[in-house]
């Protein structure tokens, strides 16, 4: 079904114009790691110490990329990047807007399908 949605189709159907798909991911990230004018280089192990979560979600279909960064991970900051996508006009218009992620603790399941999709109805 991922691999559906980002060739435009759903449930073997066209997506309308209007239609959405983003796809979010977290990556912890520490900003003091990262000397001026040079690329971070991040390790799998780290200790969380001072580290930020970074927050992304992408636009396949415009090439968009919303950002933020968390002091931690977790079901509000989550939600707080989801907001920040939907309440921007286009998104707030989209006919369906279709939200691919992976099975993070707080997004995963039909209890944070249905938190989302209360506050924001065209979320998929």
């Amino acid at each position: 079904m991922v691999l559906d949605l980002y060739h435009r189709t759903f449930d073997s159907h066209a997506l309308r114009p209007g239609e959405c798909v983003r796809s979010a991911d977290e990556k912890t990230v520490d900003p003091g790691s990262l000397p001026p004018a040079r690329a971070m280089r991040v390790e799998h192990e780290y200790e969380r110490g001072e580290t930020l979560q970074y927050l992304a979600a992408w636009d396949w279909h415009q090439a968009k990329l919303f950002g933020r960064c968390e002091p931690r991970p977790g079901i509000l900051p989550f939600d707080r990047r989801v907001e920040q996508v939907m309440t921007t006009p286009a998104y707030a218009r989209a006919h369906r807007v279709f939200w691919i992620a992976d099975n993070g603790a707080s997004h995963r399941g039909a209890r944070a399908t249905g938190r989302l999709q209360d506050r924001f109805r065209n979320l998929r």
